[in-house]
């Protein structure tokens, strides 16, 4: 099981979400964790491109645009983690961010 489940929604945002999760998944973190990316229905085939380009992450498909809060909420609503972190899809994470969150 993930210590830490990360939450981030797309809608459109196909360079960013990506930004994002490199900034995630090119680091070694001293913690167990996984993704969860909800994709609102974009209709410039970031879900498609985030599944091929990043296969270790979870990836739900939403049928229409259901905003931010709802988004997460289907991700949240699959975690079993002891923690949970909810990212917009233009963060980026620097340093040892979680790591020391975590602490």
């Amino acid at each position: 099981m993930a210590k830490l489940s990360i939450s981030i929604v797309n809608y459109k945002t196909k360079v960013l979400t990506t930004k994002c999760l490199k900034s995630i998944l090119e680091k070694d973190w001293n913690l167990s964790y996984e993704i969860w990316v909800t994709d609102n229905a974009s209709d410039d085939g970031s879900a498609d491109f985030l599944k091929q380009n990043f296969p270790k992450i979870h990836l739900i498909k939403s049928d229409k645009n259901i905003g931010f809060a709802a988004g997460h909420n289907l991700a949240l609503e699959k975690i079993s983690s002891d923690y949970a972190l909810i990212l917009n899809s233009d963060t980026e994470i620097g340093g040892k961010a979680l790591d020391e969150i975590l602490n």
